[in-house]
């Protein structure tokens, strides 16, 4: 092989000399690394190969990307908290007017299912404390609100002119029996009586007393 020393005999022109070198061409461009030639060959240096080079520069961005901060963190999670936490009060509260709601239908349907077995009863039943009191030992329907919540209260009357005590018979909320709280001994004398049924309880939604009541008047004749 041909040693290149540099001596004068060897010093061709540029165009004319021959290289037998193993020699690498890399051309450096931003984020590329071509290999031109490589291995054991015979290549000719001339003008019209360029070694293109650029200097690659590692620099520091000045605004590098932002992280999150446990503050930010922190904040994240209490809306986050606070917003299931309302989620589940407006839940809850609407489950609680719902309740309410229910209780106040449950009020009324046994006023009137009360009304209606007093009136189912003959005028000589009517008007006899005993047998009412036998009828109210029982709630007026099956319904669990009435089984546990209202207290009852029956009050049996002259109409139109009441005298000066009247039939009155209480149901206390999970009682098994009513209370007879005064009697009117004249009532079986009269020709129309006024009933009037109230149920009273406290509701668990605010704690506030609610009450339902109605009235009928039912006169003495035969039922047909």
């Amino acid at each position: 092989m041909k040693r290149f020393d540099g001596s004068a005999r060897d010093k061709k022109p540029l165009s004319d000399q021959r290289l037998p070198l193993e020699m690498s061409w890399i051309s450096l461009r931003p984020n590329r690394v071509a290999v031109a030639c490589s291995g054991h060959c015979n290549c000719s240096v001339t003008p019209d190969m360029r070694i293109d080079s650029y200097r690659v520069s590692l620099k520091r961005s000045k605004n590098p990307p932002a992280g999150v901060t446990l503050v930010e963190t922190m904040m994240a999670v209490t809306l986050v908290a606070v917003f299931f936490v309302s989620i589940f009060e407006v839940n809850g509260l609407c489950l609680r007017y719902i309740k309410s709601s229910k209780n106040n239908v449950a009020a009324l349907q046994g006023v009137q299912d009360r009304l209606e077995q007093l009136r189912s009863l003959s005028f000589a039943n009517l008007t006899s404390a005993s047998s009412v009191q036998s009828l109210m030992a029982t709630p007026a329907n099956g319904s669990e609100f009435l089984a546990r919540s209202p207290t009852e209260v029956v009050t049996l009357s002259a109409y139109p002119t009441p005298d000066a005590s009247n039939t009155q018979i209480t149901l206390s909320a999970e009682a098994s029996s009513a209370n007879m709280n005064s009697t009117d001994s004249n009532l079986a004398n009269a020709k129309l009586v006024k009933i009037n049924v109230t149920y009273t309880w406290t509701e668990t939604f605010g704690g506030r007393s609610r009450s339902e009541q109605s009235e009928t008047i039912v006169s003495a004749g035969t039922k047909k």
